[in-house]
């Protein structure tokens, strides 16, 4: 069997309700990835694809795995305070 790097290894979430639980299922590429996740979602599954090595999220548009317009927010920083 031959080894993939972290990098190349997408995890596809995916489950038929958001109050079901759902299943994980690892692709190896993105390419395997986009199959998978198009299958899923004409099925009626509800898909979140991950990219293991940099954790950045995708989504499928015009049948194609992109990456996600949808940015988590950031963290908020705390303001110092003034001390009198």
């Amino acid at each position: 069997m031959a080894t993939h790097a972290v990098g190349d290894i997408f995890c596809l979430y995916f489950w038929r309700s958001p109050r079901a639980p759902g299943t994980l299922y690892l692709a190896r590429n993105l390419f395997s990835a986009q199959l998978v996740c198009a299958e899923l979602i004409e099925a009626g599954y509800i898909v979140k694809v991950i990219q293991m090595g940099t954790d950045v999220e995708y989504e499928m548009r015009k049948g194609h795995l992109v990456v996600s317009e949808k940015r988590s927010p950031k963290p908020r920083r705390h303001a110092r305070r003034k001390t009198a």
